[in-house]
């Protein structure tokens, strides 16, 4: 498979995706992906689409466990969880890391607008994307 399959995407993309491809089945339409063994008209593709929910739900709930337990392990020693500069609150801290991850996530979007906007889109969408997409 590759860097792009349904294996690389993360536990609410694969909630996500199983929920609309429950949409469509109920609709009459059926699902074949072009990269993956899976074809939703095919009882072997439920099958594999199904296996991958199911994993992707158990490595949810195992990265839940570890985190618990990382936390627990940490209060045993004395450690408080979370950041301690944003621990009392400060506005100025919470501002910061708010306008951090808002420009994290626009540069992520932008980044990967060429992987989910139709070809010429970008261009038409913004000339920093048609930019970042002709670079690519």
């Amino acid at each position: 498979m590759s860097s792009s399959s349904f294996a690389s995407i993360g536990w609410p993309a694969v909630s996500h995706l199983l929920a609309v491809i429950e949409d469509l089945e109920e609709r009459g339409v059926h699902f074949r992906s072009i990269r993956d063994p899976i074809d939703t008209s095919k009882p072997q593709g439920m099958f594999s689409l199904q296996v991958l929910g199911a994993v992707a739900q158990l490595e949810r709930a195992l990265i839940a466990e570890r985190t618990k337990a990382g936390i627990e392990a940490a209060k045993a020693r004395g450690k408080l969880p979370g950041n301690p500069g944003l621990r009392e609150r400060p506005p100025e801290a919470i501002k910061s890391v708010s306008k951090a991850r808002a420009k994290r996530y626009l540069d992520e979007l932008i980044a990967s607008a060429q992987t989910w906007l139709p070809d010429g889109a970008a261009t038409a969408a913004s000339p920093q994307l048609g930019q970042r997409r002709a670079g690519a």
